[in-house]
Order: structure tokens, then sequence, then C-alpha cells
């Protein structure tokens, strides 16, 4: 059920991009990180190394006018399909900001999506937040038309190993028109997923909800810098 609710991503999955900008390791300032004729979309704040100083979390995207196109078929009239960067900032105890992690590989999509432009912005109802030390990027799938099926997916990261790894996935969906829902929450430091199906949000009577657990062996160690939108399929594939 998962993969079928999730068929928007498909017209996405491969559109993306190794964009190679180069990016300062440290600078004084925000602003330092962003590209000339690149903007902050997003910035969230918070201790992710346990220093007890404010990082940084950036998602910023390229505001090229070529990107911005004509949409014929349902959906927005203009579709924006920037490309969009996820950074990490830590900050030193001089003020400094520094470089850890970076995705330039496509986790964050665009706006839009040519080849399937009734989907909302995933960024619309989602985004970025951090607490206890944990930084959780959150994606909401909605389509206007052309789709019953709406859905969200966070990714829950932990500084660890010098890298920003996956320890966790929760994965929320329900269809419009009969309110079934589906659960999954996928705890990578336990090896544990939590399945809930049999839910419904619309009708009381029809509300029920079973929980099977199983263990899961992942394939590998997935970690934020290397993560694409196709990684979503990965992980599910235990």
């Amino acid at each position: 059920m998962k993969k079928i609710l999730f068929i928007g991503l498909l017209f996405i999955i491969y559109s993306y991009h190794i964009f190679g900008i180069e990016f300062p390791q440290r600078a004084q300032n925000i602003e330092g990180f962003v590209p000339e004729n690149w903007r902050i979309l997003l910035r969230e704040e918070g201790d992710l190394n346990r220093d007890t100083l404010e990082d940084v979390v950036l998602v910023i995207e390229d505001t090229d006018p070529d990107n911005f196109i004509n949409n014929e078929r349902m959906g927005q009239p203009i579709l924006n399909i920037n490309l969009r960067i996820i950074l990490i900032l830590f900050k030193e105890e001089n003020g400094q900001y520094h470089l850890i992690s970076k995705n330039e590989k496509g986790f964050i999509p665009s706006e839009s999506e040519e080849g399937f432009p009734a989907l909302m912005d995933p960024l619309f109802d989602g985004g970025i937040s951090i607490g206890n030390n944990i930084l959780k990027v959150n994606f909401s799938y909605f389509s206007s038309a052309g789709s019953w099926s709406a859905s969200s997916v966070e990714y829950t990261f932990r500084y660890q190993n010098e890298k920003f790894q996956l320890i966790g996935v929760d994965y929320h969906s329900f269809a419009r028109n009969s309110g079934v829902a589906e659960e999954i929450s996928l705890n990578l430091s336990t090896n544990r997923m939590k399945t809930t199906s049999g839910g419904n949000i619309f009708f009381e009577e029809e509300d029920e909800p079973v929980v099977t657990w199983k263990d899961v062996s992942p394939q590998q160690i997935y970690i934020l810098d290397e993560m694409g939108l196709d990684s979503y399929f990965g992980i599910f594939d235990l």
C-alpha cells in the first residue's frame, strides 16, 4: 500500500541533478553559505551536537527564472522546478559557522514537478525541526487532482560518527474519499518496525486499527548527505 500511495514520486525520483556548487567550509554569518541568486527557504536553529550552541539548518532554493515554467495541465499555472539544498551549519565558539553536512542530491524536492503538476509543494505542510539534539525533516504529499491519497513522511536524523545518520522514518497516509488510514514507524536504532492498519479518520465505526511489530534488517546505514528522493523505497524494502 505504501508504494501505491507514493506513486506520484515515480515522476520525480530521477529528475534531480548533482549540482556541484562550491560552498565555503566556514563563514562569519549564515548568508555566507547562500550562493548568488539563491534564497533561504527555511531556517531552523537548535543544538545538534550537544555543545549548547545554536546550530542552524537551512533549506535554500535557486531562483533561476528559467525554472519557472508555464503549465497548461491540472495544477498551478506556473511551476517552480528550481533546485533545493539542505545545509547543516554548526556554530563555533568564535561565532563562526562550520558547514558540517549538505545534501544536493535531490533529497529536498522542488516546489513543483513538471511530470506531476498537481502535486503540492512537499514542504508546504512539512518542513524541518530540531529538538533534543535531533533533526526531523518532514514531507507532505497532497495532489489537487488525480489522486485521492494524502501522505507524509518524516525522517529523523542524529549526529553520530561525525555524520547525520538516519535513525527513524514515520509514514502516515489516508484516503481522502474513504478515510482509510495507515501508519508505519521504523526505528533504525532498535531495528523494529511498527505498522498500524485498518484505521479510519472519518468514520468511527470503521476505525479498527491493528498494530503489528516486526524485526527488520537494514541493508545499509543511511546518511543525510547521500540520500535522494528514491531513498524511501530502499529504506522500506528491508
